[in-house]
């Protein structure tokens, strides 16, 4: 009964956050939480101030340990008409982006993986403790970085 009453508006609510398509599993895991630890902060109330603050924290976590899987030869990015020379000219580019970026140091790859998951510099930089032009500039220069490294494979 108090699930039934309170899942659809935490799952909302985790979608407001931002937790895409893992919005579903944040609102379970907070409504678990509390299931298993009620707070018992006076401020409380209500339960759904307490679920917001667990919703948003859940959220910005399920996004920072989401990770962008390498992208394999099998990921459809190519038109299925593509000659057989085309497709390992592509996996050819593929694997030369996943290594390029493999070798930038961490907190470049780490900004360019965050921003490729849709985060904005404002999120990475609450989720690493740094500044918004810190992560801008970081973002920037590994992109410098990866320009120069797959310059053959850019069209001129």
């Amino acid at each position: 009964m108090f699930v039934d009453r309170h899942l659809d508006w935490a799952s909302a609510y985790a979608r407001r956050c931002h937790a895409g398509d893992l919005s579903e599993d944040v609102a379970q895991e907070a409504i678990m939480k509390l299931l298993a630890r009620p707070p018992f902060d006076p401020r409380y109330s209500s339960i759904r101030p307490y679920l917001r603050v667990v919703i948003r924290k859940k959220s910005l976590s399920a996004r920072f340990r989401k990770r962008l899987e390498p992208l394999s030869r099998e990921a459809r990015l190519v038109d299925p008409r593509t000659s057989p020379s085309q497709a390992v000219a592509r996996a050819k580019q593929l694997s030369a982006a996943n290594k390029a970026i493999a070798r930038l140091p961490t907190p470049q790859r780490l900004v360019v993986r965050r921003r490729a998951e849709g985060l904005s510099y404002g999120e990475i930089a609450r989720l690493t403790g740094r500044t918004e032009a810190s992560e801008r500039a970081l973002h920037q220069r590994a992109l410098t970085k990866l320009r120069r490294q797959l310059r053959r494979f850019l069209p001129p």
